[in-house]
């Protein structure tokens, strides 16, 4: 039915050639009420996505009043709904950065750590618990000149005694930012802001690094009987070559391969196994020493993992009602989604109470060793990944209870008890200083191939990211585009069968590698963050389980590392099992 065969009504068509509209005192009422409704949804989507104003300096950012002050209905009946993440940054219009007007040369500069400022959005001293606020970032050059364009690489987290989180970023693209945080305790407050990458750093990343063939070597060892012959092998994407052992993988790489150099005697099919550390440090360092020198100015220390000092780092957040204790009220208050798949990013997503993650994607819980056994006992777990996948099996094993096995360097093995059935598989390729034997990874397409299905209550989670760092941006998207066939054609199979992708994490926190290891300047957690927005992407619709755990480790009180503390894997588990197994996350 039309809007306007609602609102009018055609009298009769006496000549044939026209019709009349009159309208009725009905249609004015219920035009009447239509116009209120609408009027009423506009002052409140207003109220919660204002429009951007400019500032005295000719900067955006967004106007006062752009989140709900939930700390004064923080304890009624009301419930807290936490924004996503996308309908904020939909709501940025085109930047209009202001440039040299005065017609006298000019200088742009870095981002400076050192002269960038930061302040507490509208000078807001009333923060309470339960509220939203927002932290205004000012990019300035080395010369004191405000910047004019966005794509700065940031951490930006908050903490307090008892808690942490970190802030999503609006970026308004003519060097302003805005560091978005949910107010999760009372207390005083330290906020750590650090400028990771310059735009500048962070394009030649994206742009130059990503598409550079061969950013990793690996040994060849040729073996047959007693003889071994070495060779040099590397993941080739685009472009030709000539006399290499070619070793591709289709239906899991599809055109990328491994291509190895020749053994003098012995045939290509004697190739035992690959190591990629040993002498091909010093063969990068003299293949990429030119390029990363001519670009020495990206890599400055202070533009590069630089804290900013320029604003007031320590603050108050207020109780909400002082008779109350914030922690279990505040979750309730909290409107968060069932664990299931396809759930949106939203403006936060949690914060550490002590060493307990409460995460704002979805409504996860603690899981007791009981409630595991319950929800494991029917379904056979596999996860497919690599070693901060197997870190996850490790810390579940010692989280049960169970003999977590001596050798934690095997590529693959499973658990068998009474209410658990693991099994954790390495992929082939992988960097490290041991020699991996070719057979010892499996891609995920063969394993699942190899998987029986007269039983298909599997439970599979996939986490291809912390050793393709070193692959193209094509190579990586092929593998995931091929990821997500198998899963198609698994599913054909076995249709009851839940996957589980698990994002990477930040692992750097310094600059000192990039000073110290010139190589160290082919990797970058701003590679890590567009795997992040990668497997999204790539798996968003399939009735995926995905489960986002940047944030949650860029927060955690302790340094990124590539292998996170015990506490850390444990919670990460925790929303797993949330989504596994529903039924009994009440």
């Amino acid at each position: 039915m039309s809007i306007t065969y609602l609102f009018l009504q055609p009298t009769p068509c006496f000549n044939g050639l026209q019709t009349d509209f009159k309208m009725t005192e009905y249609n004015v009422k219920l035009f009447v009420l239509v116009l209120i409704i609408g009027l009423t949804m506009l002052v409140y989507f207003n109220s919660t996505f204002p429009l951007l104003e400019r500032t005295n300096n000719g900067n955006m950012y967004y106007s006062e009043g752009q989140f709900r002050n939930y700390s004064s209905n923080f304890y009624e009946d009301e419930k807290i709904k936490i924004p996503t993440y996308n309908s904020l940054k939909s709501t940025i219009p085109v930047p209009e950065p202001v440039f040299n007007s005065k017609g006298t040369p000019g200088s742009m500069g870095f981002t400076d750590a050192s002269k960038t400022t930061f302040h507490i959005k509208d000078n807001n001293t009333d923060i309470h618990v339960g509220d939203f606020f927002g932290i205004i970032i000012e990019s300035f050059d080395e010369f004191g000149r405000h910047r004019v364009l966005g794509g700065d690489f940031w951490y930006a987290t908050i903490s307090t005694a008892r808690c942490s989180t970190a802030a999503k970023i609006l970026d308004f693209k003519n060097g302003t930012y805005e560091a978005i945080f949910f107010a999760p305790c009372h207390g005083k407050v330290q906020l750590s802001i650090i400028l990771v990458h310059t735009v500048e750093t962070v394009s030649f990343y994206k742009h130059t690094v990503w598409s550079m063939e061969e950013r990793k070597l690996w040994n060849a060892t040729y073996k047959v009987g007693n003889k071994e012959e070495y060779g040099l092998c590397r993941i080739h994407n685009v472009g030709v070559w000539k006399d290499k052992c070619e070793y591709p993988q289709p239906k899991a790489m599809g055109g990328s391969l491994m291509l190895c150099d020749p053994p003098s005697t012995l045939p290509c099919s004697s190739l035992y196994g690959i190591r990629s550390k040993g002498n091909v440090h010093e063969i990068l360092s003299k293949s990429y020493t030119g390029l990363l020198t001519k670009n020495e100015d990206l890599f400055k220390r202070k533009i590069n993992f630089g804290k900013l000092t320029n604003g007031t780092s320590t603050f108050e957040i207020m109780r909400s009602d002082p008779s109350r204790t914030f922690h279990r009220e505040l979750l309730d208050s909290i409107e968060r989604p069932e664990c299931a798949p396809d759930t949106p990013e939203p403006l936060s997503d949690g914060f550490w109470y002590r060493d307990t993650w409460h995460s704002f994607a979805c409504r996860s819980r603690s899981w007791s060793r009981k409630m595991i056994g319950q929800c494991t006992s029917t379904k056979r777990l596999v996860f497919l990944g690599d070693s901060t996948t197997r870190q996850w099996c490790e810390k579940l094993l010692m989280y049960l209870h169970i003999d977590v096995p001596e050798d934690l360097s095997k590529k693959r093995y499973t658990i068998l008890t009474d209410f658990l059935n693991l099994t954790f598989q390495f992929h082939p390729y992988v960097l490290g200083n041991g020699l991996e034997r070719i057979g010892d990874g499996m891609f995920e397409v063969d394993f699942l191939e190899s998987l029986p299905t007269d039983s298909c209550e599997y439970v599979i989670m996939i986490s291809p990211w912390a050793h393709y760092e070193v692959w193209t941006k094509e190579a990586y998207l092929s593998r995931l585009e091929h990821i997500k066939a198998a899963i198609i054609a698994f599913r054909k199979k076995c249709p009851q069968a839940q996957f589980v992708i698990k994002s990477p994490h930040p692992r750097r926190h310094s600059s000192k590698s990039l000073q110290t290891f010139i190589i160290a300047r082919l990797t970058s957690d701003v590679l890590l963050y567009e795997f992040r927005r990668l497997m999204r992407e790539t798996f968003h619709g399939m009735g995926i389980h995905y489960i986002d755990i940047w944030d949650m480790n860029l927060s955690y009180n302790s340094p990124n590392t590539i292998h996170m503390p015990l506490e850390v894997a444990i919670q990460e588990l925790f929303i797993y099992f949330s989504h596994i197994c529903p039924e009994l996350n009440v």
